[in-house]
């Protein structure tokens, strides 16, 4: 990046008051000249402007160059003199004789006393000094002009120029048109000179060699010896039997055929191939078509054929829709996957196996067939076992709803599936197991105060009702819901993690509002409150800081104490760094002594920080205040304003990375820096300055 130097500046006035450091310079802007300063002198010593009128005395000139009018007394020059312009003076002498009678007599004696020059006349006039030359219009005497420059034409802009060795230039019209060179009468100008008019042409041309050009207009009549070429040549004759090959034709239309690539394409009708008696059509070197007969084909693919195939297939007949017409086919042994098969009334559809009138009457499937309808049996016999029951009675085991008033008693069997085989067994065998166990039934319906047991996993549900269940110890349970409230009355507030009313050892996920009647905490330092489906914005908490937030915080009043940066008020040199979180700061600053600022470190989250400088104990005369970026890309942008002067004062800097509070920055002097754009490596920072004397960017 280019580095601008701005020295001090000021009126005046503002300079005649002003003591700079030794080697200092600053800028008169009202004079536009320049002080250099001591360190004592109040003002400092001037410099003149080259506008300025100046009084030289006793001063030794060494080839000076005066540029408008000299104005002397008397000027004694010793050595030569070149005038490149007019000498004008009252009276010129030469030799202690005036120059104009010494022009006279050296001219009218000696130069024009006679005449006899050809081809001009020349006359001295002795009463006013004027010597009269005139040229003839015929000059039959000039046998030759050479000059290393000749120009000859009616103006600057119309002539023939010898401006170059060897060479004759053409102008006209202002432009210059072509010139004549070594074997080429050349155009000055690529595509520009014509040669003749529609209207004004020239006859016969004559050339013994190549004629170019970007194309010819007109027919071109006569015999062509050699190449006839072009992006668009075109042979006018219809018959061309001297044509015996042509080269790699891009396409060819002959009729209505027209051969494009790899493609032949009739532009009407059809294609008719038609070879010589006795000869095949040939495909691809090895297939013959030849009366209608193909031979030589491996294979023959169509998406569809069209009519009738005849004669013996060798091979695979396949195809989406292939039928076999012939009803009797005694030499197909197998078949592959059908996707159904009927046989008489008996259909075969996937899984399924059906009768016309119910097409998914038993559906297959591993290890299983499930019947959706009756099945008629005489015997079913179960693996090697008939069944002898009687539908009745099996009909009892299923649930039977039918109840008899048969009496139990002692020797009658009942039923039981033990362990998972089904067995007889007899009332009293039941009768003694029931009397050693502890057995509720449905028909229990209360009980006495249960003052031990456990209830087991294996329990199942406990309805209550609407009474309640009453525990003074802990209830360890897995996942809770909770149709209602889940409400304790224990109001003792929360001071940690582990003393609240409602604990939990993870977090707290809530569908719907929270209401606090008290403060809400967050112990952690780096503590985040986001916001949004995604997250997207969040209130972070920087430890002993603030807040920050990734988003832009909107309201209609926004009421905190501005912060307030002191450690540069102090009177000791100071160098520390601003941090994000304290943008909108102001920042104290003591000048008896050089303090350096940094701005944040750069960020992609910087734009937008602002910080203000106030100045409340003036810069010494030998120190400083400097503001850095971040960087050695960044960049200031800004206007700086000299306090008590007028808007014409301000002035728009944006050539460096450091802004400075200068020597003797008087009390009160401020600015307010901006960051504007950060792309994580360099920032730009927007500086609006009120200073005395002016502050610079570096």
């Amino acid at each position: 990046m280019a580095t601008a130097v701005q020295f001090r500046r000021g009126t005046t006035t503002q300079n005649n008051a002003f003591t700079g450091a030794l080697g200092e310079i600053s800028v008169d802007t009202t004079l536009d000249t320049i002080r250099v300063h001591d360190a004592s002198t109040q003002g400092g010593f001037e410099i003149t402007s080259n506008a300025a009128a100046q009084t030289l005395t006793n001063k030794s000139l060494t080839a000076p160059t005066i540029t408008g009018t000299a104005v002397m007394a008397t000027l004694d020059i010793s050595g030569d003199v070149d005038v490149d312009g007019t000498l004008e003076a009252d009276v010129i002498t030469v030799a202690g004789v005036a120059l104009a009678t010494f022009v006279r007599d050296t001219v009218g004696t000696n130069m024009f006393s006679s005449n006899t020059e050809t081809g001009i006349t020349v006359t001295y006039d002795t009463s006013n000094d004027n010597v009269d030359l005139v040229i003839d219009a015929a000059q039959t005497g000039i046998t030759s002009i050479l000059a290393t420059d000749l120009k000859i034409g009616e103006d600057d802009q119309t002539k023939i120029d010898f401006e170059t060795a060897d060479e004759i230039h053409f102008y006209a019209a202002n432009a210059h048109q072509i010139k004549l060179v070594d074997g080429a009468l050349v155009p000055v100008t690529d595509n520009d000179i014509d040669l003749g008019t529609s209207s004004l042409e020239f006859k016969d041309a004559f050339f013994d060699g190549t004629v170019t050009a970007d194309a010819f207009a007109g027919p071109l009549t006569g015999n062509v010896t050699g190449n006839a070429s072009g992006t668009a040549a075109t042979v006018t004759g219809a018959a061309q039997s001297n044509i015996t090959s042509l080269g790699t034709l891009t396409a060819l239309t002959v009729d209505n055929l027209g051969i494009d690539g790899n493609t032949i394409t009739a532009n009407s009708g059809a294609v008719n191939i038609t070879p010589a008696g006795g000869s095949a059509i040939v495909l691809d070197g090895a297939i013959n078509v030849d009366a209608g007969v193909v031979t030589g084909a491996t294979s023959i693919t169509s998406t569809a054929f069209v009519g009738g195939l005849t004669g013996n297939v060798t091979g695979n007949a396949s195809g989406t829709a292939l039928t076999v017409t012939q009803a009797a086919q005694s030499a197909i042994t197998s078949l592959g996957t059908l996707t159904t098969l009927t046989v008489d009334n008996v259909i075969i559809n996937g899984s399924t196996i059906g009768h016309t009138g119910d097409t998914d009457l038993i559906t297959v499937a591993s290890g299983i067939v499930t019947v959706a309808g009756e099945v008629s049996l005489t015997t079913l016999d179960i693996g090697g076992t008939n069944v002898t029951s009687t539908a009745a009675e099996i009909n009892l085991i299923d649930g039977g709803t039918a109840r008899g008033t048969t009496a139990v008693a002692t020797g009658d069997g009942i039923l039981i599936n033990d362990g998972g085989t089904m067995r007889m067994t007899n009332v009293d065998t039941v009768s003694t197991y029931f009397s050693s166990h502890n057995v509720g039934g449905g028909n229990i319906v209360t009980t006495g105060a249960l003052n031990s047991g456990t209830i087991t996993s294996g329990f199942g549900n406990i309805d209550t009702g609407s009474s309640t269940i009453t525990t003074t110890g802990a209830v360890a349970t897995g996942a809770l819901t909770a149709g209602g409230i889940l409400k304790t009355d224990d109001a003792t507030d929360a001071t940690s993690t582990t003393d609240g009313s409602l604990q939990t050892d993870g977090g707290l996920s809530v569908a719907k509002d929270v209401i606090a009647g008290n403060d809400v905490k967050l112990l952690s330092d780096g503590a985040i409150i986001t916001m949004g489906a995604n997250s997207e914005i969040n209130l972070t908490h920087v430890h002993d800081t603030g807040i920050t937030t990734n988003g832009e915080l909107t309201s209609t009043v926004i009421r905190a104490r501005k912060p307030i940066k002191t450690e540069f008020n102090a009177s000791g040199a100071v160098t520390a760094s601003l941090t994000a979180a304290e943008s909108g700061a102001t920042v104290l600053i003591h000048g008896t002594e050089n303090n350096v600022i940094n701005l944040p470190a750069a960020a992609t989250t910087n734009p937008g920080l602002y910080y203000d400088f106030i100045v409340l104990t003036a810069v010494g005369g030998g120190t400083s205040t400097i503001v850095n970026i971040a960087g050695s890309g960044g960049q200031f942008v800004g206007a700086l304003s000299l306090a008590g002067g007028t808007a014409a004062n301000a002035v728009l800097d944006n050539a460096g990375d450091a802004f400075t509070f200068i020597a003797s920055t008087v009390v009160g002097s401020r600015a307010r820096i901006t960051c504007l754009t950060d792309d994580g490596t360099d920032g730009v920072w927007q500086v609006e300055s009120l200073a005395s004397p002016i502050a610079t960017i570096d």
